[in-house]
């Protein structure tokens, strides 16, 4: 969906609308865009009160048992006290919250540093049997952290976004990686349409264990995708093709030589 940037209210009035258009099914997993109630509209963010999430959160735990379906309710601005986190809350079709997730990673080439705290904790939330990893847009960049959700039983993993169709391939590309190199599902669910400066988002994607994408936006225009997966399939494949079992921990410890030119080319924080 398109979002209407600082207009909390248009824009939950915009998720009911698609979703009574599309007639889910009950106990399907939804999820929705990132920062689905303000957009970036950084003047929005920093007016945020604890209560505007509160509010924000009745209206998708409403929509979740309204439509009895499991809802990835994208990532919302919130306040914490005197911070603000990008945060992810997932609801089960009873309405009740059952996961959340801060964005771990911010971007550097917007001003998210400076609007938000990042998050330190992974999360991964039990759908009845379905184990479903949180990450929020620019967390697509960093393997580590799908490796890590994989290691704690996620077979499928959602990713809201909000990211510009300048870098479509590489929003792809790492959707399909990600899948891959973990073999599980990624359902990787993009903004559409503008924003205000003109940047033009779309090309959300739902991607199987094998990296064949099994559903896909090709513009920019809001669409509601779907598609089924098939846990048995997950289990199925990696017996298939055992590349998890083989990984060799031991050998990735950090090697300190290296680390000391990592660190003289730049990567102090290793």
């Amino acid at each position: 969906m398109n979002i209407a940037e600082g207009e909390p209210q248009r824009n939950i009035d915009r998720v009911c609308e698609l979703l009574n258009s599309c007639a889910c099914v009950q106990g399907s997993v939804v999820c929705l865009p990132e920062l689905v109630n303000t957009g970036f509209d950084y003047e929005a963010i920093a007016r945020l009160e604890e209560r505007d999430a509160e509010v924000f959160l009745d209206s998708l735990s409403e929509i979740a048992r309204k439509h009895s379906i499991w809802l990835v309710g994208g990532s919302i601005a919130e306040a914490r006290g005197d911070l603000r986190m990008n945060t992810t809350y997932d609801f089960a079709p009873t309405g009740e919250i059952v996961g959340s997730y801060t964005k771990v990673h911010l971007f550097p080439l917007i001003p998210e540093r400076d609007s938000f705290f990042a998050g330190n904790t992974l999360n991964v939330a039990n759908f009845e049997g379905l184990a479903v990893g949180n990450a929020i847009c620019y967390d697509l960049r960093f393997p580590e952290l799908f490796r890590s959700l994989m290691l704690n039983g996620a077979s499928l993993c959602v990713v809201p976004a909000q990211w510009p169709r300048m870098r479509a391939d590489a929003w792809r590309t790492l959707s399909i990686a990600r899948a891959i190199e973990n073999q599980f599902y990624m359902l990787a669910c993009n903004r559409a349409g503008f924003d205000r400066d003109g940047a033009e988002y779309g090309c959300s994607l739902i991607v199987d264990p094998w990296g064949n994408v099994i559903a896909k936006a090709d513009g920019s225009e809001e669409v509601v995708l779907a598609a089924e997966f098939d846990l048995d399939r997950v289990t199925k494949e990696r017996a298939s093709l055992p590349a998890l079992s083989d990984r060799r921990p031991e050998v990735y410890r950090l090697d300190w030589d290296m680390a000391a030119d990592s660190i003289v080319n730049g990567y102090s924080d290793v």
